[in-house]
This record gives structure tokens, sequence and C-alpha cells, in this order.
């Protein structure tokens, strides 16, 4: 179960222009982090404004976030809301365009071709022999129930990586993590 979250100070009464709201698994965990990395201030509050799946938590936040700069929210609301707008500034774009020298090109061109699709479903060599039978440092050992048991509950509830699904914030269509960014105002798979 994920949650939409608002954190807010005390006198805000109004989660659709004040505050900050998000979407976490974890709410608390995530206030903390608010918290340390020093994105809201120190005498806020965290409240619950929906539990639910995590598609339908990011539609709400994206009603409640429908633009960039609403409240404490930098960004659009929705799954990867933090895309759409987004711009290097103009010192950081020098920096990059000066960074991709001839040499690096090359030694990108190099990986990109090392892990092309043929490549897929092959296991790494190296690393499978590096950690294979008497190397693995779980060889010849079994974890205790009490371990198993430990590492099942917090397994529980949680979305495996290859599970979770994206979803455009403008068309709410179906998409690939890898074809998230053909979405968006002006593209033409979005109509």
């Amino acid at each position: 179960m994920h949650s939409l979250y608002w954190i807010h100070l005390n006198h805000h009464t109004d989660p659709m222009s004040e505050g900050y709201i998000g979407v976490t698994f974890s709410p608390e965990k995530r206030f903390l982090h608010h918290k340390k990395v020093q994105r809201v201030p120190s005498d806020s509050i965290l409240s619950i404004l929906h539990t639910g799946t995590r598609k339908h938590c990011f539609e709400l936040e994206l009603k409640y976030r429908p633009e960039r700069g609403i409240g404490w929210n930098s960004a659009v609301g929705g799954s990867h809301g933090w895309r759409y707008g987004f711009k290097h500034s103009e010192k950081t774009k020098k920096k990059l365009k000066l960074a991709w020298t001839k040499k690096r090109k090359i030694q990108h061109s190099k990986r990109l071709s090392a892990t092309a699709k043929d490549r897929i479903g092959i296991p790494h060599p190296k690393q499978s022999i590096s950690i294979a039978g008497k190397n693995n440092g779980m060889y010849g050992k079994k974890h205790s129930l009490k371990s198993r048991t430990l590492m099942s509950k917090k397994q529980k509830g949680r979305i495996a990586n290859n599970k979770i699904e994206y979803y455009c914030i403008f068309c709410h269509a179906h998409v690939s993590p890898s074809n998230l960014d053909r979405h968006g105002p002006g593209k033409s798979v979005c109509k």
C-alpha cells in the first residue's frame, strides 16, 4: 500500500496550494528524509491524505499538483512528474558539452556495443565465476529460520522493481521506463 502525504505547517489549511504533496510506501521514513535534507521546515507536520495503490496515489498527486511550483513542490505531480519541464542551466549545459570529448564518445560507443541486444539473457562471466561455488560467501551455509522469517517480513507488501508499472501523467498510458521520455506536452505519442 502506498500513501499520498502532505507535509505542511500547523497554520496551513489547503493541501491544494500549500505545503508539499508526495507519494511513498513509507511516509514516516520519507518525512524524516525531507527534514534531513532540509527541503521542508523543521517544524512541519505530516498528514496522510489517502492510502491505496501506487497508481491511484500518483493520479491523486497529479490532481493536487498539476503544475510546477505549487506549494513547496518544484515538479509536476504524478509518476515521474519531475521529468517534465526540467531544464539544465546554461552553465551546466556548457560543462556537459566540454566533458563530452571525442575520447568519451568512443568509450561510450564501446560500452553500448558491449551491452547490445545480443547480450540480453547472457550472464556476465567474470562476475559469475568470481562468486560461484566455494567463492560464494554462503557456500555450504543456510540462513537460520529466524533470519529467513525476518527477511520474509521485510519483503511483505513490497513491490519488486520489475513489477512497478509506469504511467504517463498526461495521457495516462501504461509505458515502460525507457519510453517514458517519449510522452509529454507536444509529443506525438500523447494526444
